[in-house]
């Protein structure tokens, strides 16, 4: 796999993907579009005039040049007074400056070719999925505005909740491995520099009292529940006294298959509420379909009477 995918999505046509996120320019953009400079630095040049505008411009004499202008004689005449005109050689349109510093790069397209994939020395925690801050930056950016919240569930080592706070969000992290709150902390105070007070530990943070480290225990699964699938397997047949919950006969455990309830292609879990055994027959009708369709099917077949 060389590449990752991302899927955005909103609950109304006010949720847009916005071009606040931009790329930079590589070098040899730069060299290639930027090729002057002057004591602000390098710049490019746009046109003045307005002879590619759907709307139209402004027809009047400027500097002994007549043409179609892109603003009003009043705005040629501030550029001009503040430099910010390139005058080519004699018998061309002069032309706008517009300076690297000032350009905000182009929007990000559906390839970022722009952030390298290994993650900068100063950045790693050794975390193994870990990835470059700017790219996470730059998905914060152009999916949220300043003040709205980033939930990260799968937070490991806190890069997006580093972005988030850097660029003004709200956010939540959430991850099973014990050490990803030590790892945010760090992370906290190295990155973002948030002062420790006098005598604090090492990995105190403003909002240490928010990191809850306690792994949180599902009460809806069985502890006992087998993980392995000849084990669970076992369990079934043990716990449906050696029947198929279909037809109902008892029959050996090597013609007995593993059935979804709920089908996992309409949201149905691997867990041990969901799962059954059926034999082969059974679950041939059964499909993806409910259990009432089964049973309807082995009552018209005379296979069941009630």
């Amino acid at each position: 796999r060389i590449h990752d995918s991302l899927l955005f999505y909103g609950k109304s046509e006010s949720y847009k993907w916005t071009d606040d996120a931009r790329e930079s320019y590589d070098e040899e953009y730069i060299k290639k579009s930027y090729r002057y400079e002057d004591s602000r630095g390098r710049y490019a040049t746009a046109p003045l005039h307005g002879r590619t505008l759907s709307g139209g411009g402004y027809s009047y004499q400027w500097r002994g040049i007549t043409d179609l202008w892109r603003f009003p004689k009043e705005r040629l005449d501030e550029l001009d007074a503040d430099g910010r005109i390139h005058w080519p050689a004699r018998g061309k349109i002069p032309r706008r400056k517009v300076y690297l510093d000032r350009d905000k790069g182009i929007p990000a397209r559906d390839i970022f070719l722009d952030i390298a994939s290994p993650v900068p020395r100063k950045e790693s925690t050794g975390w193994r999925t870990q990835k470059p801050l700017a790219l996470l930056e730059r998905i914060i950016k152009a999916s949220s505005s300043a003040g709205d919240i980033v939930l990260d569930p799968f937070c490991g080592c806190a890069t997006a909740c580093i972005a988030a706070e850097k660029l003004g969000r709200q956010w939540i992290g959430i991850d099973k491995v014990p050490q990803a709150a030590a790892v945010l902390q760090e992370r906290a105070r190295r990155e973002l520099q948030i002062p420790m007070p006098d005598g604090a530990g090492e990995s105190w943070v403003d909002w240490s009292p928010l990191i809850l480290t306690a792994p949180r225990q599902r009460t809806d699964l069985n502890p006992d529940f087998p993980t392995e699938p000849r084990s669970v397997k076992e369990w079934l047949y043990a716990n449906q006294k050696r029947q198929c919950a279909g037809c109902e006969y008892e029959l050996p455990l090597h013609v007995l298959t593993i059935d979804h309830i709920k089908p996992r292609s309409k949201g149905g879990q691997d867990a041990e509420g969901n799962l059954q055994l059926l034999c082969h027959t059974c679950n041939a009708i059964k499909g993806d379909r409910s259990m009432e369709y089964l049973k309807q099917q082995l009552q018209v077949r005379g296979i069941l009477t009630s």
